[in-house]
């Protein structure tokens, strides 16, 4: 198995949209805390648009389609790993989303099928400008790229150039159900995406069977080394180990009969070693202990 964490040099993180509002946003936000909690320093691309409220983050900037970055704030953050912010501006101010809906900070939104081919040239061609440049400027090895579209398509062209980088692969479900199966142009570009990656991590997108069926639509997907997130909806996150013989995990790895998991003590972080990392959704009992990184807990029995 690969080592997903390379602890030392700083890991990015791309995300398309806002740290709240829906699962993969939670996600993200989630394993995002996590991360600078356990000491390893991230640096998270996404949409936020309040940045400020999140209490992992110790700087944030916005990289303007021309010119030089501007710097929103630095401050001090209470874990381990340093969490740096960058929102990149979107040309036409044109944020593409899979479902419709409002957000914050943006009037001009669009599905991707609803998008020209130049305004998804544009939107591509924006990203790779500012991911290059971070990428570069904080020697990142390793990219999580969020959903099969377009953040691992955009993380593809900046690899052609970037030899030494590598991404990882994260499907969430609605970029299958309202993009890639609505509109032929995205196949080849999600089988781009996924054929040169470094391996996919898989949640609850994988443990769907008709997303799933999808997935297994794309060439390259058998060849790949996959692992597994789990919760990607609006639970709680703690951090696991795979590669422990004694707890055999379930949902999309049963297919992988050898995967297997169990809870680590995030001040064990020295001793993990070249293993992968999973995130399990927390039960009711373990909501509100103080180990978990969502900002309040859900009610019990919610996700």
């Amino acid at each position: 198995m690969q080592d997903l964490t390379p602890f030392g040099k700083p890991i990015g993180i791309l995300h398309g949209y806002h740290l709240d509002g829906s699962g993969s946003c939670i996600y993200v936000r989630n394993i995002t805390r996590e991360f600078c909690r356990m000491g390893v320093d991230v640096v998270l691309l996404c949409q936020e648009p309040e940045p400020e409220k999140y209490d992992f983050l110790n700087e944030a900037y916005v990289y303007p389609i021309k010119g030089k970055p501007e710097t929103l704030f630095k401050r001090k953050n209470k874990f381990r790993g340093k969490g740096i912010f960058i929102r990149t501006s979107l040309p036409h101010g044109l944020l593409p989303v899979y479902v419709e809906g409002k957000f914050l900070g943006f009037e001009n939104i669009k599905t991707f099928p609803r998008m020209t081919n130049q305004e998804l040239q544009d939107y591509i061609q924006g990203n790779v400008a500012t991911l290059k440049e971070v990428v570069r400027k904080y020697s990142i090895k390793t990219l999580y790229a969020n959903h099969i579209i377009m953040m691992p398509y955009i993380a593809y062209l900046v690899k052609k150039d970037l030899k030494n980088l590598r991404y990882f692969l994260i499907p969430h479900g609605s970029e299958i159900e309202y993009t890639i199966k609505k509109d032929n142009r995205y196949f080849p570009l999600a089988e781009e995406a996924l054929s040169h990656s470094n391996g996919i991590i898989f949640g609850q997108s994988g443990n769907d069977p008709e997303n799933f069926r999808t997935l297994q639509k794309f060439p390259s997907l058998s060849k790949k080394n996959t692992s597994d997130f789990h919760g990607c909806g609006r639970g709680f996150f703690l951090l696991s180990l795979e590669n422990d013989p004694r707890i055999p995990i379930g949902g999309v790895k049963e297919r992988d009969k050898s995967a297997t998991r169990i809870e680590v003590d995030s001040r064990n972080l020295r001793n993990l070693g070249k293993n992968h990392f999973v995130f399990r959704k927390l039960d009711s009992r373990e909501r509100g202990t103080g180990s978990c990184c969502s900002r309040s807990p859900p009610p019990p029995g919610s996700s």
